[in-house]
């Protein structure tokens, strides 16, 4: 093998290393950046879809699973004073 050959070792299990080439001689960094650039970009956009029913069910789901243990919380449930 020609040039700085890189070489990343990864072990799957003990008995069997598996070793994997990720480049030829360099890393392409610009490409990498771009890449990464563009993966922020599509995660930045907001989702405009509608929320469903299910959606919704979900999140109150979680609200109240996060505040579950807070005595105002649960007072406020009893009574109905909860904020939905």
């Amino acid at each position: 093998m020609s040039g700085m050959g890189a070489w990343l070792r990864v072990r799957r299990s003990r008995s069997s290393p598996t070793f994997f080439r990720y480049t030829d001689s360099r890393m392409d960094v610009e490409r990498i950046i771009d890449d990464i650039e563009q993966l922020q970009e599509m995660f930045e956009a907001p989702d405009i879809r509608p929320l469903s029913a299910n959606d919704i069910s979900a999140a109150n789901r979680r609200h109240d699973e996060m505040l579950a243990h807070s005595p105002w919380f649960r007072l406020w449930q009893h009574f109905g004073v909860c904020c939905r």
